[in-house]
């Protein structure tokens, strides 16, 4: 599938809700093709969506903060459940999505040493998983997340 120039908030917010509830549905055929969908999304936009929503998610399920045990918990539940349906979840590169979402760690090496199709499936589980123990819909984390892609996309470096 050809990489669009620039994703628009319309696709990438139904790329990141096929992949999310494919991931959630634990559908391997259709998290596939998902997974697609969102490798044809711009890179660049498609992390900073996708690591805004986990911040959110973690945020709101850790209020007093993200502990390394509890990372580690993140990370062992998120893969316990996908490896019942996704053979191909690589924990590296699940543990690169997560401290990349945290600022831990540069998006830049990430993409390089994992690629950016594997990142950006290893976020769609990862946020599947989340939204799992939070109980909530995609829809409102993915709105504030746009959101916060189109201010910082206006803001005019001076």
């Amino acid at each position: 599938m050809r990489r669009s120039a620039t994703s628009s908030p319309a696709g990438l917010r139904r790329a990141i809700t096929e992949s999310v509830e494919a991931a959630s549905s634990q559908d391997a055929g259709r998290f596939a093709l998902a997974a697609e969908r969102l490798a044809a999304q711009d890179p660049q936009r498609l992390v900073l969506v996708q690591a805004w929503v986990l911040r959110s998610l973690l945020e709101e399920l850790h209020p007093d903060g993200l502990s390394s045990d509890d990372a580690q918990d993140v990370l062992r539940r998120c893969l316990a459940s996908t490896a019942q349906w996704h053979d191909e979840a690589d924990p590296g590169v699940l543990a690169q999505v997560l401290t990349g979402a945290l600022g831990l760690s540069d998006p830049d090496e990430a993409a390089a040493a994992a690629g950016p199709a594997a990142l950006s499936s290893a976020a769609a589980l990862l946020i599947a998983d989340l939204l799992g123990v939070a109980g909530g819909p995609l829809a409102g984390y993915l709105d504030a997340a746009l959101a916060e892609l189109e201010r910082a996309e206006t803001i005019e470096l001076p």
